[in-house]
């Protein structure tokens, strides 16, 4: 029923978002873009983990999960640091790695260090390849340039 009411499709059914998480997926639905992560994350009592859920549930329409990742690397890159790892390392989460891969400058240094060396000797090895040479970073790119 939630899923017909706001127009999103849930992954797995062991997810049930409080009313807060609900309007949280709302906004990150809306076709005019979600609202800016700040604005995001006040909807919320724990953004990060609200966040996090949408990424790892939501998988209509596509840019509610991607918006929510985006968030948490730009504005809790520490706190969800296991989970952009994983996404890192998990052959399913392409998409997501792209997103970090791209997004890399924006982490604290030594996260995007770790985050990258996890990238290079996973499943997105190639992609990590193409990517982190366009860092502006020094280490990063020493990562995968001779």
């Amino acid at each position: 029923m939630l899923a017909a009411i706001i127009g999103i499709a849930l992954a797995g059914g062991d997810w049930t978002p409080t009313p807060d998480e609900q309007k949280l997926v709302q906004a990150l639905s809306s076709h005019d873009g979600p609202p800016s992560c700040d604005d995001l994350d006040a909807m919320v009592d724990d953004p990060v983990a609200s966040l996090e859920r949408v990424v790892e549930h939501v998988t209509m329409p596509p840019w509610a999960g991607m918006s929510a990742a985006r968030c948490l690397i730009v504005n809790h890159p520490q706190s969800a640091e296991p989970t952009i790892s994983q996404w890192m390392d998990d052959p399913e989460k392409l998409g997501l790695a792209k997103l970090v891969l791209l997004s890399v400058d924006q982490l604290p240094e030594p996260m995007a260090l770790d985050v990258a060396r996890v990238a290079l000797r996973g499943p997105h090895a190639v992609e990590a390849r193409k990517r982190l040479p366009q860092s502006t970073r020094p280490a990063v790119r020493a990562l995968v340039t001779p």
